[in-house]
């Protein structure tokens, strides 16, 4: 059964299994895919970077060892005023001002070090590295068609859970009348017509909650 078909009663009483299986058989009703949230797969264990190497701030080489990047800085340092940038390609290729995010002033050339795979290391890791690669990629192209399948769905989610909570919120509303009701009751000395009226002076109260607070 769809939730139109069930009464409020039964509704009440659903479960979160039954709720599931609503969900499922609106979404088939509206073509929708029922996708299982994939599970993320066990990668290959790769070991860690093994060797540091240095560079320039603002360029592209680096050095095995950091005093030769050292060296590189201060040169640059000592020699930045003639520093040029070019602008344009080809034949309107020019000199231009450095002009640059990580290059502001003399005192933006830094060393900079960065951890990567040795020659030796990484012919080890390589099959591990590019079969993760590969692992991670078909886990993104499924994971995205669940994701995009949850999205089409979510209005048809968001129309039964809408339901389901306001004939709770509702009825839970009915049920604090209902405790409201006693008290009023036990200050009336369970007058009952009393209580009413003390009742319905406080809160706007219907007929359908009247006969809830009276079953």
């Amino acid at each position: 059964m769809i939730l139109e078909d069930y009464t409020e009663e039964q509704i009440l009483k659903l479960t979160d299994e039954d709720v599931s299986k609503i969900i499922k058989l609106h979404l088939a009703e509206n073509g929708i895919k029922l996708l299982k949230l994939p599970s993320e797969p066990e990668y290959f264990e790769v070991p860690q970077k093994d060797k540091k190497l240095f560079k320039v701030t603002g360029f592209e080489y680096y050095f095995e060892k950091e005093e030769d990047a050292k060296e590189l800085q201060t040169v640059i340092r000592q020699k930045f005023s003639s520093l040029k940038g070019t602008a344009g390609y080809d034949d309107d290729c020019r000199e231009s001002r450095i002009d640059s995010y990580y290059i502001k002033d003399v005192s933006s050339i830094k060393v900079e070090d960065n951890l990567v795979y040795s020659s030796e290391l990484f012919t080890q890791v390589a099959k591990k590295i590019s079969d993760n690669a590969k692992l991670k990629k078909d886990y993104d192209e499924v994971k995205k068609e669940y994701d995009d399948n949850y999205e089409a769905s979510a209005e048809t989610r968001a129309v039964v859970f809408d339901r389901i909570n306001e004939v709770k919120t509702k009825y839970n509303n009915f049920e604090e009348m209902k405790i409201k009701f006693n008290e009023y009751l036990e200050l009336a000395n369970q007058q009952e017509d009393v209580a009413w009226s003390f009742l319905e002076k406080a809160y706007t109260i219907n007929q359908e909650c009247k006969d809830y607070i009276k079953a």
